[in-house]
């Protein structure tokens, strides 16, 4: 209808022998359409249809009142530098290319806009979506469906009324390279088992959710059936309406070296038993939290993330969640670095915590954290609270210069606090009250030590020197493993965590670790020594230190290559008379 035949066009045969035909140079035009087309379950309402063997459309305008190109499932089509506009559909294939084109929607009285589900359909088969605008339409801008594959890549994905792209059940193409932008709803949806793999990617100012994960099991499919696994890598994620990714309804999801920023509500939120491994990311500058995890069965595990300067809590676990968190930096909230609420519980693994406004972790109603092996230090706030009942455990901790407490325990908390290095807080090193039956475990450290102002530092320098008698290791080696029984954790249990990560953590200028002589209880804090609730608990803890692989050099060296904090061993302190003159035999040393 309504051709200009200024092009050309011929018939071939294909590499199989079926046939080849050509179009190109034209204007191809459909006046009217009367039902919703393929996607409503009509016949085809389009401009071209390829019923069988392959065509290429090359160089055409495409203009429908209906469809712009359907291909049947068996045909193939090879559409580039095209200009299509259509009501419905522009594209839909299931084998085949659409490279070069312009994807937007034509004008229509005829009131078939509902019948649209996207510019770009892909069903039950490969095509590949490359170097194409997709812009304006009045639905969904790519859509596969019903095991839909193929690559998209280099595309711009903007000004779409609904999603971006959309991945549906059994679908698993590759998004690479692609700008999503400036749509209506998500910028990239992935529902009922959808798959796929989307790399270098820029998703940002969509009206939603940048990321969309969510999983409604198709009834075909078992309980114990493993359903497919986006994975999410290298993209920026930012300046979108909603929270930038959100994964939920049990779906699974990898988010790997990604950039999530500068969104309206939260960075990442992960909620109703979601299954999430999130790796080396980097998360700022959101309005909400920067991780929020919620909902009972919700275990996400994040290793070696950056995140800070989020409007709330950096990390916010609450309702029943248990993430484990190995290895990441939390900095610079606006309130809580970490905090656990709502019966929250897992693992704080080998982080680093520091100058958040609120408390660097907070721990309340009925919250019950791990906190192990991390270094929490120059918040504006307390750096560990327990409160409102909360449980958990805080051991092998450095917890210094914070303008509040060290550890407050408070409102009925009874957490067991353990073999940690509490110094040089504002109020205190560990502060109880409230604690309700007093079932608060607080036990020694034999590394502790107390210097008085007798103790000149070079006195300390060599009487940590004298007893040492060897270097130890960081607690890579074992201490940052996971025994946990969930999957999304086991991965970190199988493969050995790097030394160099965990070094990161713990050291900390030359400066900032001396000890001038200051005594323990004044104006800094001074250094928290709270002796054991049993008798001698000191050789007791040298026997577990032995026994824990060695966390002596945990905390790092000061600029002389000793101990950044006291080793001392269960001989007892140095007397000072002693201490002076290990101070000036070693003094060449």
């Amino acid at each position: 209808e309504g051709q200009d035949w200024t092009g050309t066009s011929r018939e071939e045969e294909d590499e199989e022998g079926l046939p080849l035909g050509l179009v190109t140079n034209m204007t191809l035009w459909r006046q009217s359409a009367f039902s919703s087309g393929t996607l409503g379950g009509a016949p085809p309402v389009s401009c071209v249809l390829v019923c069988s063997g392959t065509l290429r459309l090359d160089s055409c305008n495409v203009v429908s009142a209906g469809e712009g190109l359907v291909a049947v499932p068996g045909a193939h089509v090879k559409v580039s530098a095209c200009d299509i506009s259509a009501v419905l559909s522009g594209f839909i294939a299931s084998a085949g290319s659409l490279c070069g084109c312009v994807v937007s929607t034509a004008q229509t009285d005829a009131g078939l806009q509902d019948s649209l589900f996207a510019a770009v359909t892909i069903l039950a088969g490969a095509v590949s979506v490359v170097n194409n605008r997709i812009v304006y339409g009045t639905a969904h801008g790519v859509a596969l469906l019903d095991g839909g594959s193929g690559l998209v890549k280099d595309n711009l994905i903007a000004s779409n009324a609904g999603a971006g792209v959309c991945i549906g059940t059994a679908s698993d193409p590759r998004l690479e390279g692609n700008l999503i932008c400036d749509n209506g709803g998500q910028g990239l949806a992935v529902y009922n088992g959808g798959g796929g793999r989307v790399v270098s990617c820029e998703i940002r100012s969509n009206g939603y959710n940048g990321v969309d994960v969510s999983m409604e099991r198709p009834r075909s499919t078992a309980l114990d059936q493993e359903l497919p696994c986006p994975r999410i890598e290298l993209c920026h994620v930012h300046h979108n309406v909603g929270d930038g990714i959100r994964i939920y309804g049990g779906a699974n999801c990898v988010i790997h070296e990604c950039d999530v920023f500068d969104n309206l509500e939260h960075g990442v939120t992960v909620t109703g038993a979601a299954h999430t491994s999130i790796e080396h990311c980097r998360f700022n500058g959101s309005r909400g939290h920067g991780l929020n995890i919620t909902g009972a069965g919700t275990a996400p595990a994040v290793f070696d993330c950056r995140i800070g300067t989020h409007g709330r809590d950096n990390v916010s676990v609450s309702d029943w969640a248990a993430p484990l968190l190995l290895a990441c930096e939390v900095a610079g909230s606006a309130a809580s670095g970490i905090s656990f609420s709502s019966g929250a519980a897992g693992t704080i693994r080998g982080c680093n915590i520091h100058g958040n406004t609120g408390a660097a972790v907070l721990a309340a109603g009925w919250g019950a954290p791990v906190v192990e092996w991390s270094h929490i230090h120059g918040g504006r706030g307390d750096g560990i609270v327990f409160s409102e009942g909360a449980r958990g455990a805080l051991r092998h901790c450095k917890v210094r210069r914070n303008k509040g407490a060290g550890v407050w325990i408070k409102g009925g908390a009874t957490p067991t606090v353990s073999h940690n290095h509490v110094s040089r807080n504002g109020q205190g090193g560990v502060r109880l009250g409230d604690t309700g039956e007093g079932c608060v475990d607080v036990t020694t450290d034999s590394r502790w030590h107390e210097p008085t102002e007798a103790e000149s530092p070079s006195a300390r320098r060599a009487r940590r020197l004298r007893r040492w008698t060897g270097r130890r290791e960081e607690p890579a080696a074992c201490q940052l493993y996971t025994s946990d029984d969930r999957p999304e954790h086991q991965r970190y249990g199988d493969s050995r965590v790097s030394a160099i990560i965990v070094r990161g953590i713990f050291e900390g200028a030359a400066d900032d670790d001396d000890d001038d002589g200051g005594s323990s209880g004044g104006g800094r804090g001074g250094a928290a020594h709270v002796r054991g609730l049993a008798g001698d608990a000191s050789s007791e803890h040298h026997g577990r230190c032995e026994e824990t692989a060695g966390d002596a050099n945990a905390f790092g060296r000061d600029e002389n290559g000793s101990d950044e904090e006291d080793s001392s061993d269960n001989e007892g302190d140095v007397p000072e008379e002693a201490g002076a003159a290990a101070a000036g035999g070693g003094g060449g040393g």
